[in-house]
């Protein structure tokens, strides 16, 4: 095997570390309000009034998001596939577009939870992508471009014996 076809690998399984190390960034914002990925991933109360300990009267929340989740595991198991063997490198580039797209649409995907009283409602909150979320999107576009690099140059040396 070639030393730039190993380097590769090892360059997408850094780029999967990086994607998952974003998830402690701020990822969505609105407002003055900015969440981190673990927050819109596995969810966080964001209000609770509890006058005295005598029941909530009003709270707001996220709740756990599995396409947030989705979203930063795919990359992973992608990069994971791609140093375990060259020969999965087109599952690794479907998986990782996936994941790219999911990053996309990601800021349409997370409602806020609200209950006033007994009555639970949902909010469609209009979401901007913070910093973390576009260096994840970056990671994984160039995560996306040494799988094809890869695939390309196995699927050609192939052809060529």
């Amino acid at each position: 095997m070639k030393n730039h076809i190993l380097l590769l690998k090892y360059l997408s399984l850094f780029f999967g570390l990086i994607i998952i190390l974003t998830m402690l960034m701020p990822m969505l914002k609105t407002d003055d309000l900015s969440f981190l990925g673990t927050e819109i991933t596995f969810g966080k109360e964001i209000i609770n009034v509890d006058p005295f300990n005598l029941g909530t009267i009003a709270s707001a929340w996220l709740p756990f998001s599995w396409i947030a989740l989705a979203t930063f595991t795919l990359p992973v198991i992608s990069s994971i596939l791609m140093v375990i063997n060259h020969k999965y490198a087109p599952i690794s580039l479907l998986l990782a577009l996936i994941s790219l797209l999911l990053m996309v649409s990601l800021p349409n995907s997370i409602n806020m939870h609200y209950m006033i009283g007994n009555t639970e409602n949902v909010s469609n909150v209009v979401w901007e992508m913070s910093y973390g979320l576009i260096i994840a999107m970056i990671s994984t576009s160039l995560m996306m471009i040494s799988h094809f690099y890869i695939f390309a140059t196995t699927n050609s040396l192939k052809l060529k014996t």
